[in-house]
């Protein structure tokens, strides 16, 4: 697993396709998002509850609906939005349809959970 600037500030992070759970240890969930499971295991890693936890993605395997059937909030993180939204699903292969909220930036994640409480 590289290591992304983000990396250092989660105490357990989750990587796809591999869905590896790590903390000290990877833990191995055998199931992918947006399988119901995939969210319980990374939620028990965790010791949280789907209403306190927010999961940002870029929408690629459903991901963000997935984790709102199992009433966890999700925002996208898209950084190539552009106005030619041809281009944007070039890129971003296997996005599906996502009707919720959209960032352009990490920085605006703080700003969105102030709002949402």
């Amino acid at each position: 697993m590289y290591k992304t600037v983000l990396f250092d500030l989660f105490r357990t992070l989750v990587e796809s396709p591999s869905m590896m759970a790590y903390r000290q240890n990877p833990c191995v969930t055998h199931v992918r998002k947006p399988d119901a499971k995939a969210y319980q295991v990374v939620l028990d890693e965790l010791g949280v509850s789907a209403d306190e936890t927010l999961l940002v993605g870029d929408g690629r395997s459903d991901e963000l609906n997935g984790a709102v059937r199992v009433g966890i909030d999700a925002i996208q993180f898209d950084d190539l939005i552009t106005e030619d939204k041809g281009a944007v699903g070039m890129l971003r292969v296997g996005v599906v349809d996502w009707s919720g909220p959209v960032i352009k930036s990490m920085s605006e994640v703080p700003g969105y959970v102030r709002n949402q409480s």
